[in-house]
């Protein structure tokens, strides 16, 4: 997606963070911020919103490795959670947030869905993002899914076949998005969830949401 003017300096004003990983610093947009529970167990804060004393970790597979042992050092604290149950939180953490962002954008009249509104939309120029269920493989060879695509403006979330909620589409195959904020927030979901970003069109198939 083209970066705007706005977009390059909000991004000069963010705050940097620093990695509980890696240790290098990074715009807090890059980064995921976790907080403890009152278990102390560690959540991930998509939002950037929880109260309390935050850790932060690059939505990198490297950080993410580490990212049991480093948000113990982080927090000083003896926090226990296996591999297994942060990739779980993670996860479902993204979901939600994507979940959330697709339902303002549908609040908002800012989604066409299906396959006829979605290409009238992005060949229109109007279509900020196309999102594209993990199991609509047969829409991979579409010209216009493969153009958003290549410049950028295509996500994979999700699988249409599951119930009402669990694909944020509520069934629809492929949704195109227009609203240029929106968009641009629901395209850094799969990144924040330690995903590839974009939907290269040869893995819609492929589970990722």
């Amino acid at each position: 997606m083209t970066t705007t003017r706005q977009e390059t300096q909000n991004a000069q004003r963010e705050p940097e963070r620093t990695c509980a990983a890696c240790r290098r610093r990074a715009p807090a947009s890059e980064l995921l911020r976790w907080v403890l529970d009152a278990d102390r167990t560690p959540s991930v804060d998509l939002e950037r919103r929880r109260p309390g004393r935050g850790a932060w970790l690059h939505a990198t597979p490297s950080c993410l490795a580490l990212g049991p042992r480093a948000l113990r050092r982080a927090f000083k604290s003896d926090v226990s959670i296996s591999g297994a149950a942060f990739d779980e939180r993670l996860r479902r953490a993204s979901n939600a947030r994507f979940a959330t962002l697709l339902r303002r954008a549908r609040r908002a009249g800012a989604v066409r869905a299906g396959e006829v509104a979605a290409e009238r939309a992005m060949t229109g120029g109007e279509g900020k993002l196309l999102v594209v269920a993990t199991d609509a493989w047969e829409l991979s060879g579409r010209p216009w899914v493969r153009e958003a695509v290549a410049r950028g403006a295509a996500v994979a979330w999700g699988r249409s076949t599951e119930v009402p909620g669990e694909f944020p589409g509520l069934g629809e195959q492929v949704l195109a998005v227009l609203d240029e904020r929106l968009s641009l927030a629901l395209s850094r979901v799969p990144a924040l969830g330690g995903l590839p970003a974009g939907a290269p069109a040869e893995s819609l198939n492929s589970e990722v949401g």
